[in-house]
């Protein structure tokens, strides 16, 4: 059923959604994007080091790595979709339907709100003015930007695919309708 491979693709597509950026940060001496796994990229000395070995470093209490959970439960979401392919399931419908919905949830949240790794890397906005006092005695300001990355964007799409097939399949127009007598 091409419904199931759909969805099945969709899981893919959060899986993968992984390793694409979830958090951009430009500054005036480039461009630095950190993958939902932690990896860093772009026009930095710290290009292939991991943002969480960074917050060892430095003492800092924070983890970035927005992807882990999503990723394992789409798992199971490509495994229910591959089950809908091969005949109409409703246990298989209602792991799409929860997995989609926890993606759909999860990507609207990292699309707004960034986590603590943005503030840890560029300063916390609500600091602007604790930050503007330190840039008039240490002589430098934090002048980033962080922005969120393709990676929420993604989950969100593969979220609102799985919940569509579910609810396709809850509303009866998979499969064959059978006739009560």
């Amino acid at each position: 059923m091409g419904a199931g491979f759909l969805a099945a693709a969709a899981a893919l597509l959060v899986t993968a959604a992984g390793f694409v950026p979830w958090l951009k940060i430009v500054d005036p001496t480039g461009t630095v994007s950190v993958s939902g796994w932690g990896q860093l990229s772009g026009d930095t000395q710290l290009t292939g080091t991991n943002i969480n070995d960074l917050f060892g470093e430095l003492g800092a209490s924070v983890t970035y790595r927005p992807a882990q959970f999503v990723s394992v439960v789409a798992g199971f979401a490509l495994i229910a979709g591959l089950v809908l392919a091969a005949r109409v399931s409703r246990p298989a419908g209602a792991v799409l339907a929860l997995v989609g919905l926890y993606a759909v949830v999860w990507g609207t949240i990292r699309l707004f709100s960034l986590g603590a790794a943005a503030d840890v890397l560029v300063g916390d906005p609500a600091d602007a003015a604790a930050d503007a006092a330190a840039a008039d005695q240490t002589g430098s300001a934090v002048t980033g930007t962080a922005s969120a990355g393709v990676g929420p964007w993604l989950t969100l799409s593969g979220g609102l695919v799985l919940t569509a097939v579910a609810a396709a399949l809850f509303l009866g127009w998979l499969g064959h309708r059978q006739e009560r007598a």
